[in-house]
């Protein structure tokens, strides 16, 4: 082989080396993107929860409802209170909230300690809270820790049980509470301020936000007839027992199944005994050449 006919099989086994390549590296990249595409499909199509944050009302600790801080001390309790019906959809009972949380900008802390969370058992406004404070309903949380590391983030307050109240069965408190808001009072000598909805430099007003149960989504409609399958002949559908014999415009009568059997042993029993003759002549032959 000549050293050009060499350097072409070289060339041409190398060019064949990178399309292989080439074609694996599209074969996986293909089965990349449609295994993508299957998983979206998927995820797409499982229940999701939905989330919806309610619409802040009233704000305010025990002087008023117009400043800019919360403040939350042994002589000063903070009132939240929030409207559920523009967030969620209509009707929503409490069974299909699976969770809900306040969240607070905590903007100071001047002495560390915790706070308890109450429902409240009467309604108030900002303008008549100072003269007119709500009265305390069943306690939600206990013992809510707040330390001076936690000044300039958000603290979360699970009010899961109260929301659920306020929405009864119906979603407008029926076989529950009337929604008046909830209380935070401190302990343990806690003294802290938070964001109001009147602080303009911040925006942190609080914020309720309820998760609701996942639910399955309603069924589609269906989808499109299939093509039809390919037409068969009569010899097979007659061999698979689609079609009976008459199909096929003959009139086959009945046969006994035992007919059959004994026809079959017979034909076993005629070929068996003419082995048998066959061995017997052949030894007879033997015998009478060794005679």
């Amino acid at each position: 082989m000549s050293s050009q006919e060499a350097t072409r099989q070289e060339q041409s086994l190398f060019i064949r080396g990178v399309e292989s390549v080439g074609v694996r590296a599209r074969r996986r990249t293909g089965n990349f993107l449609w295994t993508a595409l299957l998983a979206s499909v998927v995820l797409l199509s499982l229940p999701r929860a939905a989330s919806a944050q309610s619409a802040l009302t009233d704000d305010a600790d025990a002087q008023n409802g117009n400043t800019a801080n919360l403040t939350l001390n042994s002589g000063s309790n903070v009132y939240l209170k929030f409207k559920l019906s523009s967030t969620l959809p209509g009707n929503t009972p409490g069974a299909s909230v699976a969770k809900a949380t306040i969240k607070l900008y905590v903007g100071a802390v001047k002495s560390p300690g915790a706070f308890d969370v109450y429902q409240l058992n009467s309604n108030w406004s900002e303008k008549t809270v100072a003269s007119a404070p709500p009265s305390l309903g069943v306690v939600l949380q206990t013992g809510v820790p707040v330390q001076s590391d936690q000044e300039g983030k958000f603290l979360v307050i699970d009010v899961t049980h109260a929301v659920q109240q306020w929405l009864g069965t119906d979603g407008s408190g029926a076989g529950g509470a009337p929604n008046y808001g909830v209380a935070l009072v401190a302990r343990d000598g806690a003294s802290l301020n938070f964001d109001s909805k009147e602080n303009s430099q911040t925006s942190h007003e609080p914020q309720l936000n309820i998760q609701l149960k996942p639910t399955a989504g309603q069924q589609g409609p269906p989808g499109p007839q299939g093509p039809p399958g390919p037409l068969r002949s009569p010899r097979s559908r007659r061999l698979s027992g689609q079609d009976p014999p008459e199909d096929l415009g003959v009139d086959v009568p009945a046969r006994d199944h035992a007919d059959d059997f004994a026809a079959a042993g017979a034909t076993v029993a005629t070929v068996a005994a003419s082995r048998r003759g066959r061995r017997a002549r052949a030894c007879c032959a033997t015998r009478a050449r060794a005679v």
